[in-house]
């Protein structure tokens, strides 16, 4: 199986473009005895902003399930419609349509008055995929793959909403590479392409950095006026759910993975993304004037990500960390390598 995944073809079977070869030795035995040793299919590509050529990248072009790294492009249409002036950032929708999987709308029960800006934290904040699929029905599929082609991610491509259900008798998947997750990165550092609204890299920024760990301490908890009209929805409409949904607000940054080793000040944006056979992790942080983007696919059919304690679980979170410390030792000198105990 090993083999058949090293034939650097795409989740469809269809053959991929050569990608140049990790220029770091650290980097590609870390991958190479993961792929071997946990039966994983990986993906990577990292990259300073500011030279292009300075590319670490692994299968980099093979297309993966996008999962929730679909959201990063849902963002990027939403910001452009905004920016446009179709929408108001404070414009207010009722959320009546809850699904599984991640998130914490799900808990509430009923449904919930939310403005869009207040839908896009949710989405960013706690990967919500019921205020994911809100924002989707407002902007529709067409507009998320209109902004795709836009930016020139030829290889990604929104087919259905968050949580599809089989009766959406799906052929194909939500998918995406590693190569248009760094280039959503590139744009949202050094700016989208021209036909692309100038407004919506400073909205997009703005919305991820209100999504990070700094705002979502206990007096935010407390405070946050959204959060307190969910907290009053579930404790009022779905009492019994209260303590899960306290428990996944605060746990939702217990599992960094490339960041782990990283200030949140430096931290610009990072997405990750988990289904039963991937489990993905990207960001871009901030080193000086500069921008280092980090993008990781992992994707394994015994995989059972879903479950925190399965070995292919842990062994996925260890290899994330692991190779964003790398990462930053290849550009910085910064990081401090590896330690035994991490291996």
């Amino acid at each position: 199986m090993v083999d058949k995944m090293m034939q650097n073809k795409d989740m469809h079977g269809e053959s991929s473009k050569t990608t140049p070869p990790l220029r770091s030795t650290a980097l590609q035995d870390l991958i190479r005895s993961y792929e071997t040793r946990y039966r994983f299919s990986i993906s990577f590509r990292t990259s300073l902003i500011s030279d292009s050529q300075e590319i670490f990248s692994w299968q980099s072009d093979m297309r993966r399930p996008a999962a929730s790294l679909m959201k990063l492009f849902v963002l990027g249409a939403l910001a452009e419609e905004i920016a446009s002036g179709n929408y108001d950032a404070r414009q207010k929708l009722t959320v009546h349509t809850f699904v599984g999987g991640s998130g914490l709308l799900k808990y509430v029960g009923t449904p919930i008055v939310l403005a869009l800006e207040e839908l896009a934290h949710f989405m960013l904040a706690y990967s919500d995929n019921s205020a994911t699929n809100q924002l989707i029905e407002i902007l529709t599929v067409d507009r998320v793959n209109e902004f795709i082609n836009k930016i020139g991610a030829h290889n990604t491509k929104m087919i259905v909403q968050m949580m599809p259900t089989k009766a959406h008798g799906l052929k194909d998947y939500n998918h995406t590479t590693a190569d248009d997750i760094l280039l959503f990165y590139k744009g949202l550092s050094n700016g989208f392409p021209k036909s692309v609204h100038l407004g919506c890299v400073p909205l997009c920024r703005k919305f991820f950095v209100a999504s990070q760990p700094s705002f979502l301490n206990t007096m935010t908890f407390f405070t946050s006026d959204v959060q307190m009209r969910c907290l009053k929805g579930v404790a009022k409409h779905n009492f019994l759910s209260l303590g899960k949904y306290v428990y996944a607000l605060l746990s939702t940054f217990r599992g960094k993975r490339l960041t782990k080793n990283v200030a949140h000040n430096r931290i610009m944006a990072q997405k990750s993304a988990t289904d039963k056979t991937i489990f993905h992790d990207s960001c871009a942080v901030r080193l000086g004037n500069d921008f280092l983007c980090v993008v990781c696919l992992i994707q394994c059919d015994e995989g059972n990500f879903y479950k925190p304690l399965t070995k292919r679980y842990r062994a996925a979170r260890r290899l994330l960390r692991r190779i964003g410390k790398i990462a930053l030792n290849e550009f910085t000198n910064e990081s401090g390598g590896v330690t035994e105990n991490e291996k």
